[in-house]
């Protein structure tokens, strides 16, 4: 306050607009308007610590000036205050550790001996440490450092409360709520539900069922946390040829026909989850497809069925094998196999669906040369039982040749012969031929055998010296002149031999008529017949025509009517 002496002087503020003082004119007294904000002067709002204010003041009507400083001294009015209630804080968990983050300041409106002077944290932490420092305008900033590495997976946020304490008496405490959310890295594989997968089907399945499907999650976010499948590259090219595995969905699904009979039992392949990271993880699976059998393949009987057997081989002589066959497994490829209606042979399983033929009774060829015998697999005649529901069946054909041994006599196709010929045939002429062959070649024509030998024999020797036989065709023909009139009848023993061994002959009876012709002249037996005239004596003077003079015998040596005779004068 300033004084005037002698009463009449008056005080005035050059400063125009002065807020927060006021002077009275006459006695110079200086007062408050009204409570006073050390924080709310402007140059004071900085939390400086010495916060003056400066007044010009007139003096009149002598001209005198005075500043007059005031300092206004703090109180402590201000709690610490944060910009903001709540902070986030972002923090990848790759932040490797060491990383410092800078908070927001805390602010304290009070001068500095009010001010902020200490920084804590309400919550403990093992993964952060609360770093302050002062800086040269006397501001604490706040920085947190990682001191263990993140794991989102484990924990995706960490929440504290920071405290800003200043120094007045009493404190004042400012809190900020601290958030710290991790974010994802894309530090963690896809992991499958299960390592391997197992399923069974059977070979029909259609095409396009879904059969199997594979899942597999992944604790990052975002893309990282998306997967796609795929079936693993290093998976035999037959799996890509069968199956199709659906990215997104994970299905696994048929594309193509699972013929068990041309496929392993077992398909065994990896299928791979991989996610959608920058630097994408990639986790793998086993997948197994178990593929069951069908009836779906009817018995196969080889069909090289051709067998031979030698006649009169002692029972069980073997004949031939016989293999069947199925495709299908289990109980639907086990087959069994019976001959239907066979009387001479058998058929016996030695080993799994491998069967021989072998005789059960012998055989004469002679009497039977060919066996068919029918496989018939569940065709009401012979089965082939593989356990299929329903089973199938299948037939074949066995063809056996029953081969010639040299056990009969030859045989003539006619137990005698009977032929005729004129008295005037030719030399050389065929009077006929007999046939004899052995049963093979009568009955197996196939087999061309060497007929057997012919050799003849005769009643009389005379035949035999008028004819000859050609042994190997039978043919018989006239080896002289023929005379009815001395021999009508000639019979001959033909005999037919194998030149094998051991040597059996047969026998036949030929007769040969000689037919007469006319080749002979009456002959007169009485009287006597000289130089072509008969002489008959008779008494003279005999006239009586009735009289019995003599008797003409003639005689003609040929056969029916030219063996007649007529007598004329």
């Amino acid at each position: 306050m300033i004084l005037n002496t002698d009463g009449t002087t008056n005080f005035e503020f050059l400063t125009e607009n002065v807020e927060l003082f006021d002077i009275d004119r006459t006695t110079g007294i200086l007062t408050v308007k009204g409570p006073i904000d050390r924080e709310g002067i402007p140059h004071c709002k900085e939390g400086r610590d010495l916060c003056e204010m400066s007044l010009d003041v007139v003096i009149q009507p002598a001209t005198h000036f005075h500043v007059i400083r005031i300092e206004i001294l703090d109180v402590n009015d201000n709690r610490p205050t944060f910009a903001h209630a709540t902070f986030q804080l972002n923090v990848s968990e790759s932040t490797t550790m060491g990383a410092k983050f800078t908070l927001p300041r805390a602010v304290d409106l009070d001068g500095p001996h009010a001010g902020i002077s200490k920084m804590t944290s309400s919550t403990p932490t093992a993964y952060f440490h609360l770093i302050t420092e002062t800086q040269i305008d006397n501001h604490i900033e706040i920085f947190f450092q990682l001191i263990r590495q993140l794991d989102r997976e484990e924990k995706e946020e960490h929440h504290m409360i920071l405290s800003a304490i200043d120094g007045g008496k009493p404190e004042m405490v400012g809190t900020m709520r601290l958030v710290v959310v991790v974010l994802d890295a894309n530090d963690n594989k896809p992991i499958f539900e299960k390592p391997k997968y197992e399923i069974t089907v059977f070979e029909d399945v259609p095409v396009g069922t879904t059969i199997l499907k594979v899942s597999a999650t992944d604790m990052d976010t975002g893309d990282n946390s998306k997967i796609s499948y795929t079936i693993s590259s290093q998976s035999p090219s037959l799996i890509g040829h069968l199956f199709t595995l659906q990215p997104i969905t994970g299905n696994l699904v048929v594309k193509a026909d699972l013929d068990r009979e041309q496929l392993p039992a077992y398909l065994e392949f990896a299928v791979e989850a991989k996610d959608h990271g920058y630097e994408r993880f990639t986790s793998t699976a086993l997948v197994v497809v178990k593929i069951d059998d069908v009836n779906d393949n009817a018995p196969i009987v080889n069909n090289n069925l051709l067998f031979n057997v030698t006649e009169n081989s002692p029972v069980n002589t073997f004949v031939g094998h016989v293999k069947v066959s199925d495709p299908d497994y289990a109980a639907n490829g086990r087959v069994k196999c019976w001959l239907v209606e066979v009387l001479k042979f058998q058929m016996v399983e030695n080993f799994n669906a491998e069967y021989t033929i072998s005789t059960c009774g012998l055989i004469d060829r002679e009497l039977v040369e060919e066996y068919n015998l029918v496989f018939d697999n569940f065709r009401f005649k012979i089965f082939a039982v593989d356990g299929g529901k329903p089973p199938l069946t299948g037939t074949a054909y066995v063809h056996i040749t029953v081969i010639d041994v040299d056990d009969n006599r030859p045989k003539f196709l006619q137990t005698s012969y009977t032929f005729s010929v004129p008295e005037n045939v030719a030399v050389s002429e065929s009077v006929g031929s007999v046939s004899a062959n052995d049963q093979l070649q009568f009955h197996q024509s196939s087999f061309h055998q060497t007929p057997p030998l012919l050799e003849s024999s005769s009643f009389k020797k005379s035949s035999k010296r008028h004819f000859s036989l050609n042994t190997e065709t039978g043919q018989i023909t006239v080896k002289r002149r023929l005379d009815r009139e001395e021999t009508s009848t000639h019979r001959l023993t033909v005999v037919a031999f194998n030149p094998a061994s051991p040597r059996w002959s047969g026998s036949t009876i030929v007769t040969i008529n000689v037919l007469d012709v006319n080749d002979n002249h009456p002959k007169f037996l009485f009287p006597d017949f000289f130089n072509n005239s008969v002489v008959i004596d008779v008494d003279e003077n005999f006239a009586d025509s009735s009289v019995f003079v003599a008797k003409v015998v003639a005689v003609d040596a040929d056969d029916g009517d030219s063996g007649k005779i007529a007598f004329d004068l």
